[in-house]
């Protein structure tokens, strides 16, 4: 195992990379937290940040998804999956996800409202489609 970064974050690769953040997305789903939970709540953390300079790509936000289930942020976990799905084209599961965030206890205000955002917008963007299907299929698809 070889250490990248700061020392309590464990990736197993074979080459150790400079750069903390590209050593975790390049071994997604291999982090490895020692007994304590900073590691894993730095990841967390590094992560976040990711979102907040580019846009992820999907492997990004399920690793962001899985970084924040290991810290113990349940409604974070949910809601990345949900971005998850978004980035997938899964709509709908991501309205599941979104509403099961919204229902994890102990959210901060600026999660719910994060949350029941998104949710809203999905669920918008939903029933447009719906209707201009509707539209499309009355008017004889033209």
């Amino acid at each position: 195992m070889k250490s990248i970064g700061q020392p309590n974050i464990h990736i197993n690769c074979e080459a150790t990379r400079a750069n903390r953040l590209d050593g975790l997305l390049a071994h997604r789903h291999r982090v490895i937290p020692e007994r304590s939970p900073e590691p894993v709540v730095e990841a967390h953390t590094v992560l976040l940040d990711l979102f907040n300079n580019v846009s992820p790509t999907p492997d990004q936000i399920r690793l962001t998804a899985m970084a924040a289930a290991a810290a113990g942020d349940a409604g974070d976990a949910y809601y990345y999956m949900g971005e998850y799905d978004i980035a997938g084209g899964e709509l709908m599961l991501a309205v599941q996800q979104l509403s099961l965030a919204l229902q994890t206890p102990n959210l901060t205000q600026v999660q719910r409202q994060r949350f029941a955002a998104r949710l809203k917008e999905i669920r918008d963007y939903l029933a447009t489609v719906r209707l201009r299907r509707t539209s499309n299929d009355e008017s004889g698809g033209r």
